[in-house]
């Protein structure tokens, strides 16, 4: 990719940055990507003024009135902010957006991860950086010689979108809500990138289209701390008004998202895993960065055809979409016999299939569900029903209070394969027939299946001794790889012959002649 150095540079003068060049700007030709070293902003601390570079790479589309997105790179070692150019490992990510028809900046944030010239705080920071570099566009849009090029009126300046990898993930989503609760809607949507959870889970969560990219192998955030988010929107059940997107990445790591980073994961480092190859990884973040910038970005694109039911074919490797779409209405959520009093269905009854209320927590003492392992973060816990059997046409079925299905379009379950089980072996894709019956009694299924549904994928894992040579501690058994839950969708067009505004009950039916999965919800969406 060819990289022009802005000749801003060239014009700065020592006691003002924004001196412009006496000629005017060209134009941009076509697409450009600008690698731009801009001198240094500043910010003030404790009465302290501390610097920051301002420098980047910036991709100029064609047309005018573009959506912006800016790219935060992560917390990785820093031995000078000017010269560690992290930004720089997402030219690859800069050059396909910027062909997608979005304004691209890879900004500089090196400033917020050290503690020169004095200690500052992290996220504040990052914010004022932010800043710094939206100023730059800003005027830059107005018309004054900032880059290389003529910027006027290229940025819709109402439609500000982040990806953040690492660290820069949660940062993100920090800016986010602080524009959004200041009352400024300009944020279309937020993409974490195997984020930490670094910031009080209370500071970032915000009401705005969310993505988060979770790898499976990530060796650098390895308690995938990103699923947190998703977790605590799916458990809260209070409607929002955007949805939550997540993205589970086999084989995929932390560093070969960003190009300037070792391949190899820093902290752990699994050697008996098959890992994506870079390129594959960095294809990847390309096409779901682009579909989900557009369903955000773009009118007539739904969340559900984009991020939700993903075709095996779409992208070039697999993954375990789960979306949590707003509009919803919690049909089943697992809960235990003192709580479902409250509930809209009575405790589930089974025909030769084993079910057991569990909780899969981060704390050894609560987890009742191990040795299976979601990704649950750093705190927290999830209630699962663990659901088993060892014949054939097993049933679970929900009993529930009448409830009419026909405003709703979609009908999900929030689910996956239990790897760690022995009545799974991986041999045989595993087969999940859902059952709806009328208040006349009459039946209408749809049958799910390890081939094609993600969410029931068989994901092989060893169990491991987590406490192993630590004294003092019992053992603990885990997987030692995680196996997410993932949102199946089934449209409700798939049950005729039944009246959908009269449903009865829910059941879900093993097909298998053993098989285990763990169910975290069921959901209806308009």
């Amino acid at each position: 990719m060819k990289r022009l150095l802005s000749i801003f540079f060239i014009c700065l003068s020592i006691t003002s940055l924004f001196t412009a060049c006496s000629k005017s700007l060209p134009k941009a030709q076509g697409i450009q990507v600008l690698d731009f070293r801009l001198g240094e902003g500043f910010m003030e601390e404790n009465g302290i003024q501390v610097p920051y570079p301002l420098d980047g790479l910036l991709g100029i589309p064609e047309g005018d009135n573009n959506p912006v997105a800016f790219i935060l790179h992560g917390a990785h070692t820093i031995t000078d902010v000017n010269e560690s150019r992290y930004y720089l490992g997402f030219d690859y990510l800069v050059e396909a957006l910027t062909k997608a028809g979005y304004l691209t900046l890879s900004i500089n944030i090196n400033r917020a991860f050290v503690s020169e010239p004095v200690e500052g705080v992290e996220t504040e920071r990052v914010f004022n950086i932010f800043k710094g570099y939206y100023e730059l566009l800003e005027k830059a849009n107005a018309g004054e010689k900032i880059f290389a090029y003529d910027l006027t009126d290229k940025a819709n300046l109402d439609q500000l979108n982040f990806i953040g990898h690492s660290r820069g993930g949660d940062n993100s989503l920090y800016i986010s809500k602080l524009l959004k609760d200041a009352g400024d809607e300009r944020v279309q949507s937020v993409l974490m990138v195997a984020p930490p959870q670094n910031i009080v889970l209370s500071e970032t969560y915000v009401d705005l289209p969310t993505g988060i990219i979770l790898p499976q192998y990530d060796g650098d955030v390895s308690t995938l701390d990103g699923a947190t988010l998703f977790n605590y929107a799916y458990q809260l059940g209070i409607p929002r008004k955007h949805p939550i997107a997540s993205a589970f990445l086999y084989g995929g790591n932390h560093a070969q998202f960003n190009t300037q980073l070792p391949e190899r994961d820093m902290l752990v480092f699994y050697e008996d895993v098959t890992y994506l190859p870079a390129q594959t990884q960095k294809d990847f973040l390309i096409q779901y960065a682009t579909d989900f910038l557009n369903t955000f970005n773009r009118s007539g694109i739904h969340s559900l055809e984009t991020l939700g039911i993903i075709q095996p074919t779409a992208y070039s490797t697999p993954f375990m979409p789960s979306l949590l779409m707003s509009e919803g209405y919690r049909l089943v959520m697992p809960t235990n016999l003192v709580e479902l009093s409250s509930a809209h269905y009575s405790m589930p009854s089974s025909n030769k299939m084993d079910v057991a209320y569990v909780t899969l927590s981060s704390f050894p003492e609560e987890d009742t569900a191990a040795p299976f392992n979601h990704p649950v973060g750093l705190h927290g816990s999830i209630p699962l029903y663990s659901l088993a059997w060892q014949t054939p046409d097993a049933t679970l079925t929900f009993s529930l209070d009448t409830q009419n299905l026909s405003n709703y379009k979609q009908l999900a379950l929030w689910i996956a394969n239990d790897s760690t089980h022995p009545y799974n072996d991986g041999n045989n894709p595993l087969e999940l027939e859902v059952i709806l019956t009328d208040v006349k009694g009459l039946t209408a299924s749809k049958v799910l299946s390890a081939t094609r549904d993600s969410a029931l994928r068989y994901n092989p894992t060893p169990i491991i001794n987590i406490h192993a040579d630590i004294d003092g501690l019992d053992p603990y058994w885990k997987a030692q790889h995680f196996t997410p839950l993932g949102t199946q969708f089934i449209p409700l067009t798939h049950f005729s012959g039944i009246d959908l505004t009269q449903i009865t009950s829910i059941t879900l039916k093993g097909l298998n002649p053993s098989g285990a999965v763990m169910l975290g919800g069921i959901d209806l969406y308009e």
